[in-house]
């Protein structure tokens, strides 16, 4: 289509785009801030009690005309600890060789097993891999294999 065919947006449409919804959200969040001392900060943060100073501060200065805002939602805190002892534990178990050497012996036809152990088998191994890896990513530790 060539520009000479194209129409001019219409004023409507010029005024929906430069008061979007978007724009609002940012004005709403515009910081205000405020110089206190360090003993006019302990005394708000002990009138605040639990409360967070922010929440606190606003609810005082705009009464009941404050909306209150939604909780953020928690996020969880990654327990590298637990997570190294995991990975440590599944490494010193050696379930995923034994898993492993298994499903070796049952294609080689020196563990007679079914067709559907020897699946099984296999999606152990997987699952074992699965395993390793995610707990790996999650540690972000670089992986050798």
């Amino acid at each position: 289509m060539s520009r000479s065919n194209v129409k001019p947006a219409s004023p409507d449409f010029r005024h929906v785009a430069r008061h979007s919804k978007t724009k609002v959200k940012q004005e709403a969040r515009k910081p205000f801030c405020i110089r206190l001392s360090d003993d006019e900060r302990a005394l708000l943060k002990r009138m605040a009690g639990s409360k967070p100073i922010g929440a606190y501060s606003r609810e005082k200065l705009l009464g009941d005309a404050h909306e209150p805002r939604k909780p953020a939602k928690p996020t969880p805190k990654t327990d590298y600890v637990l997570l190294a002892k995991i990975l440590a534990a599944l490494g010193k178990s050696e379930l995923a060789s034994s898993l492993c050497l298994l499903a070796v012996a049952a294609e080689s036809g020196s563990l007679p097993v079914t067709e559907e152990l020897e699946a099984e088998l296999k999606l152990a191994c997987l699952h074992v891999r699965d395993m390793r890896s995610q707990l790996i990513k999650a540690l972000g530790v670089r992986s050798e294999t």
